[in-house]
């Protein structure tokens, strides 16, 4: 049904652009990321930090930024995300914007994999308790236990499953099996139930690679 409905308003935008174009592109490469159509999903990324290229809101950039941070970090593009990861966390400093949603796990997520979770960190301390901060705090300091039961008390049922196969990552990175293993179930059973099947390919790697 949002496939559908996203699928349905991109179009329309080359005739009447609107504000919530990049948004609706981020939401849509979201779940083709998690049906595992990758080209497509990298489209919507690029089109939606094009159209946010010029905007100085914050609510506009964070999430085709924080998207696109997390997908060049995804396919191995560390410097890009780099790049992209210090551009978000140089405007969030700069506006102290109180606007947090999925964004902020993809920051957190790009910046595990290009070394900037020091930063992430600090700029966290400075900003008013919030319970997405609190999951990523969670997230960087590895209790992604915590992480994950947070975000599904927030009612953020998908982000805790992605949550647990980015730790699984982590895990078998560290070679912490066992546990990988325990993440994974419960991700694998979220993602197989809404038929997401490259998230479910993924997982099922990691089962491997976890055994």
């Amino acid at each position: 049904m949002a496939r559908g409905m996203v699928d349905e308003l991109i179009p329309g935008y080359a005739d009447s652009p609107f504000w919530i174009e990049p948004q609706t592109r981020v939401c849509r490469a979201r779940m083709l990321i998690a049906e595992g159509d990758i080209p497509q999903a990298v489209h919507d990324a690029e089109r939606a930090v094009e159209l946010v290229a010029d905007d100085r809101s914050f609510q506009s950039s964070c999430d085709p930024l924080a998207f696109r941070a997390r997908l060049h970090a995804e396919l191995g593009a560390l410097h890009d995300a780099r790049r992209r990861i210090v551009e978000l966390l140089d405007s969030w400093a700069e506006t102290r914007s109180g606007y947090l949603d999925q964004w902020v796990l993809e920051a957190w997520y790009a910046a595990w994999r290009t070394d900037d979770e020091a930063r992430l960190a600090a700029q966290i301390k400075t900003m008013p308790p919030n319970p997405w901060l609190s999951a990523v705090a969670s997230l960087i300091s590895r209790d992604f236990d915590s992480a994950a039961t947070l975000l599904e008390e927030m009612g953020a049922v998908s982000c805790a499953a992605l949550a647990r196969l980015w730790a699984s990552e982590w895990l078998v990175d560290h070679d912490q099996r066992l546990e990988a293993r325990q993440f994974l179930g419960c991700s694998l059973a979220f993602w197989q139930s809404v038929n997401a099947s490259g998230y479910t390919r993924r997982g099922e790697s990691l089962l491997a690679a976890a055994s």
